[in-house]
């Protein structure tokens, strides 16, 4: 999908959210990059007191150098990071302080880097194997009133749920050598959404890929 494609959309969606300026955005459907355009609006409408979980099993914090596919862009852009002409539509970039990468599996030599410079807090699934008190601790911490909680479905097994990209039997076995699998499983995280509902107020959710 062209570049020029993108954009348009990406404008098409920031202007239909203005439209309406509502307080929250639900958005059901397409790749990371769908959650550009609410994310970026939630976190001037809430001045930066907003808090993103980034429930994924990949960072989305690369570039085009690294990879050509702009969904795997979304959170660094969303940092003011990444294309210039994409970033433009970010007009109050996160900190790195308000994001929390939940169920954060593999991650590349880029990512890791990435991630340690930046100072992001991650939470692999093994760190919620016993419960999402990390979570909530974290968000304490941050001290957010809003929370945006970004669910990309391959955080969770393909082992489990055969709706899954990489839950596909008729791939060539190597295709998706060296690329991070999810390891939960959907009670986790819709558990894990309704505690942290039950603790902040979430603005935002976005279910994609």
């Amino acid at each position: 999908m062209s570049k020029s494609f993108l954009l348009r959309q990406l404008a098409d969606a920031r202007a239909a959210i203005e439209r309406h300026a509502p307080d929250g955005v639900v958005t059901l459907g397409g790749d990371c990059l769908v959650d550009l355009a609410p994310v970026a609006y939630l976190n001037e409408r809430y001045e930066g007191e907003l808090a993103v979980l980034w429930v994924d099993a990949h960072p989305d914090i690369m570039g085009p150098q690294q990879f050509r596919n702009a969904h795997a862009h979304v959170l660094a852009v969303l940092m003011g990071i990444g294309d210039a002409d994409f970033v433009e539509s970010v007009r109050r970039p996160l900190h790195a302080p308000q994001i929390l990468h939940v169920g954060l599996t593999e991650t590349t030599p880029f990512e890791t880097a990435f991630i340690r410079e930046h100072g992001i807090a991650r939470l692999g699934p093994e760190d919620l194997a016993a419960g999402n008190a990390p979570v909530l601790a974290w968000l304490r911490q941050n001290g957010a009133k809003h929370v945006a909680v970004h669910f990309d479905l391959d955080v969770l097994d393909p082992a489990r749920y055969d709706f899954l990209l990489f839950h596909d039997p008729s791939a060539d076995p190597h295709k998706f050598d060296g690329v991070g699998r999810g390891r939960m499983a959907l009670p986790q995280v819709s558990g894990l959404l309704n505690e942290v509902a039950a603790q902040a107020d979430i603005v935002g959710l976005a279910i994609t890929e």
